[in-house]
């Protein structure tokens, strides 16, 4: 498949570049930052797949679907829009134009993968339509499963803290600065108790964690050393190097 991305962030786009490339079926991907440029390579390259912003510096996401529409139909080529904004005016109008698939920021770079390969390796369109995931239940079944991939599980007193703790830091990087004297405080007046005990619990619930699963593939992918480093991750280790992966994977405003 030959994809073109156009995004005018370079984070995201290379992060799109990234993630495509590690499907065995993508054989090129060519990359723009610019409306302009972006019509210039899909009328050269004739690729299978594109992935535009909406809104980019030059012509915007619209002219260029009424400009390809011809192509598009004759190439049966597939189009991913990315808006910022999910007004329901400027959707339709998306779809109108040709659009194939919406993905709505912020949104998860893995699942724009999955929508792409899914109507490239089947010529179809899946049903919804829109991508519409990130929300705060959608972040918390996220942070839910990265905790029970290293181990966290629901029994653990930890988890319900590590869980606050991680939505906190994704959606408010100044929690950060003052785990101990920001974070845990807050989460420990949610719950009625005190921030040692939040500070204890977490401790305790990667420490046990560690002990069964420490090294496994999740942990390694979060950049974590493999078990016979005989160090556990602290409580901010972890918890950074789960927000790291969270952002690596969402694409956010």
């Amino acid at each position: 498949m030959k994809a073109l991305v156009a995004v005018n962030n370079d984070r995201e786009r290379k992060l799109i570049e990234t993630v495509l490339y590690g499907d065995e079926s993508v054989e090129d991907i060519y990359l723009y930052s610019s409306g302009d440029e972006a019509l210039k390579g899909i009328k050269h390259h004739k690729p299978d797949a594109v992935v535009m912003e909406l809104i980019m510096p030059g012509i915007d996401g619209f002219t260029i679907l009424e400009d390809i529409s011809e192509l598009k139909r004759k190439l049966n080529m597939k189009v991913i829009v990315i808006a910022a904004v999910k007004t329901d005016a400027i959707i339709e109008k998306a779809f109108q134009l040709g659009a194939d698939y919406i993905m709505i920021k912020p949104y998860d770079v893995n699942a724009l993968k999955r929508r792409l390969m899914d109507m490239y390796n089947t010529g179809n369109v899946v049903e919804s339509g829109i991508e519409r995931q990130i929300n705060d239940s959608y972040l918390e079944q996220k942070v839910s499963t990265i905790l029970n991939s290293t181990g966290i599980f629901p029994n653990l007193k930890g988890y319900k803290y590590l869980k606050s703790a991680i939505m906190y830091g994704y959606k408010d990087e100044e929690a950060l600065e003052g785990v101990t004297k920001v974070l845990y405080p807050r989460i420990a007046k949610e719950n009625n108790t005190t921030g040692d005990r939040v500070e204890r619990a977490i401790r305790h619930a990667i420490e046990s964690a560690w002990k069964k699963y420490g090294g496994n593939d999740f942990y390694t992918k979060m950049g974590f050393p493999g078990k016979d480093n005989k160090h556990r991750p602290t409580n901010s280790e972890y918890i950074y190097a789960v927000l790291e992966y969270l952002k690596n994977t969402i694409i956010s405003n």
